[in-house]
């Protein structure tokens, strides 16, 4: 096993110094080329600062120029904050202030970090420093497996974001299981689809470096027109998809498949939302036989994820997913409201130990201590859950399924609801492509939306042989398509608003 992430590169420059690394069509690098542009610019922040374990802020975009800077950081010691070149200038402003890293890291010239009061340089000076090997042998040599890797920034109930430190041994031990239990290898091609300051992406960029296989990285253009993503795909020869589920539904509701499949994909890994089975169904019809097909969850604190299934059994349109069970080095309890271990169909909050636990919060013990405590089960030492805050169950295959968020759980007319349980039911109805249900507590309102080309009177029809009266929808609005959030996830945020704004 690698010591740290950087050993990734190395050993993929030596045995695959030529082959294509990374693509995002302007700028492409091979393998050695990636080492050689990441160690210029560690040896750019050696020259400037004597720190290490230090945050250092790095503009991203969907572009090469932002993954060499990631691995320059590495390289240098210290660990990166990626920050979204299109995020509102207060809330990059609110990350700063938290950070207060050591040296900002734009794209180009006069870039994204000129607008703030910070210390910075961009790729395009540095991408050619003179390197200096010496120095950062040195550096690596004194680099554990313990040291911070990187820092994603989640948003944060009170407003304020909230820094998830993560080292290499987490990122070491979860990307050495995702090339070992699917196989993936050195003849894989990756096509990426989540932003750079997603931790989803984190699968596709460490899935290259670990195995010496190509990563492309796809234009935002590509998921207007679906037909294009497809064609992307069968030119480059895609084979492999570690995708958010949202932006692989976004391509199977479409239609695309009907006119043009996906010929080289074979392995296709959903994460980040609930998968319903009518959309993974959607993705099985296209691909080739014998295609794998994985559904993983977990949140950033947990390492990218802490619980896979691999599809391995017929499922109706109407069924959800499950989650299945812990990654390899993972624990998963199902715990109640008394921490204790719930019984099989009873729901409990997903809580995770291992590994790929986080560090907490960065600058934020108060929130840290909060979410990450000790092992119930063990009093005599140190031992650290994640309480995830998203509950689950058991079904009777006892793999663990997705029930909704913690506070998605409400008392309407006398009877606990679990809103998630509607959404599920919306879905199963023919033409719904997605649903999203929050609960209006000062009117004592459920609101239902729905995104496809289907009539309300119909889903309300489909809904009362699905559920009891009392958990029947108060309202129902209609899109054609839902807002995403920066993270292609649905925007739940802005479904709300937009209630509010049409009922007020």
């Amino acid at each position: 096993m690698a010591i740290n992430l950087v050993e990734y590169l190395e050993e993929s420059a030596e045995k695959f110094p030529d082959k294509l690394a990374i693509s995002d069509e302007k700028l492409e690098l091979t393998f050695s080329e990636l080492r050689d542009s990441a160690k210029s610019i560690a040896s750019y922040i050696s020259s400037v600062t004597t720190n290490t374990n230090m945050p250092i802020a790095v503009e991203v975009d969907r572009c090469t120029q932002s993954v060499v800077m990631f691995l320059g950081v590495l390289y240098s010691r210290n660990f990166y904050v990626p920050i979204d070149n299109k995020m509102p200038k207060d809330r990059v402003e609110l990350i700063l202030n938290d950070v207060e890293p050591i040296l900002c890291l734009d794209i180009k010239e006069n870039g994204f970090f000129s607008k703030f009061n910070v210390n910075r340089n961009n790729f395009e000076n540095i991408a050619n420093f003179k390197c200096g090997e010496l120095d950062l042998k040195n550096k690596l040599e004194n680099l554990i497996d313990i040291d911070p890797a990187y820092m994603i920034y989640t948003s944060g109930s009170t407003g304020m974001p909230k820094g998830v430190v993560i080292s290499h041994r987490m990122v070491i031990d979860f990307a050495d299981f995702l090339s070992e239990t699917f196989g993936i290898g050195e003849d894989d091609i990756l096509a990426n689809q989540a932003p750079f300051y997603f931790d989803c992406s984190v699968k596709c960029i460490y899935q290259m470096l670990r195995n010496g296989c190509t990563l492309y990285i796809m234009k935002p253009s590509y998921f207007m027109f679906p037909i294009k993503a497809v064609e992307f795909f069968n030119e480059k020869k895609i084979t492999t998809l570690l995708w958010a589920t949202s932006g692989l539904n976004i391509l199977s509701s479409s239609g695309v498949f009907e006119k043009l499949k996906p010929l080289t994909v074979n392995k296709v890994f959903f994460s980040g939302e609930m998968l319903y089975a009518k959309d993974y169904l959607l993705w099985k019809e296209a691909c080739s036989e014998g295609s794998k097909f994985i559904n993983l969850y977990g949140p950033t604190e947990v390492t990218v994820d802490c619980t896979y299934y691999l599809i391995d059994r017929e499922f109706k349109k109407e069924d959800v997913i499950p989650i299945g069970k812990a990654c390899r080095n993972m624990n998963v309890y199902l715990l109640n409201e008394n921490d204790e271990l719930v019984e099989d169909g009873e729901v409990g909050e997903i809580c995770a130990r291992g590994t790929g636990i986080s560090y907490g919060y960065y600058n934020n013990i108060e929130k840290t201590n909060e979410v990450f405590v000790q092992n119930p089960f063990n009093k005599n030492y140190r031992d650290i859950i994640y309480r995830t805050g998203d509950l689950g169950k058991y079904n009777e295959y006892g793999e663990i399924v997705y029930i909704s968020r913690k506070d998605n759980q409400i008392k309407h007319m006398g009877s606990r609801i679990e809103l998630g349980e509607i959404e599920v039911a919306a879905v199963s109805i023919d033409k719904v492509d997605e649903a999203v249900v929050f609960y209006d507590s000062e009117n004592k309102k459920i609101i239902l939306y729905c995104s496809g080309n289907v009539d309300k009177n119909e889903i309300f029809k489909e809904l009362k042989h699905k559920l009891p009266k009392y958990m029947l929808p108060s309202e129902l609005l209609v899109y054609e398509k839902f807002p995403y959030n920066r993270n292609g996830k649905i925007d739940r945020v802005k479904l709300k608003e937009l209630y509010f704004e049409e009922f007020s």
